[in-house]
């Protein structure tokens, strides 16, 4: 997921789109891979201490890459953001997109098309790190999210 991620972001500077892009991409990347997030999630539990240590430093360093990503993006912003607060929504970035591994049945189920829950997902995580949309991206509404 990471080296997606960075492969996925590289040459990409302005901040803003940045984070955007990662968020997108982090969401399809688990989107695309739900049997395998089901798969790890399932087994690892049955890792012995020392692949376990191993596969959760790799899930913080992942992590640490969505507080880079916003840590960015507010500086840009000209904000000053509480590190424990920056810390929490990385968290919350990185894991809200497992929702579509983990409640795939129940979604499949209440949604005609799982490309609908795509975007409402991506708006919810940007709403909530007060994403501030450009003129474009309010014209577009939803689907410039």
């Amino acid at each position: 997921l990471r080296e997606e991620m960075n492969s996925a972001i590289s040459g990409v500077e302005e901040p803003k789109t940045r984070l955007k892009v990662a968020l997108r991409h982090n969401l399809k990347t688990i989107y695309e891979n739900d049997d395998l997030i089901m798969f790890l999630y399932k087994e690892s539990a049955f890792l012995d201490k020392e692949s376990l240590h191993a596969v959760l430093a790799r899930e913080t360093e992942y992590i640490a890459l969505f507080e880079e990503l916003l840590r960015d993006y507010f500086r840009k912003l000209g904000k000053r953001v509480d590190e424990t607060r920056l810390r929490v929504a990385a968290d919350l970035l990185s894991y809200i997109p497992v929702i579509l591994a983990l409640r795939r049945w129940s979604l499949r189920k209440r949604y005609k098309s799982m490309d609908t829950i795509l975007p409402e997902i991506l708006g919810f995580m940007l709403s909530g790190i007060g994403f501030v949309p450009t003129g474009r991206e309010k014209k577009l509404g939803k689907k410039g999210r």
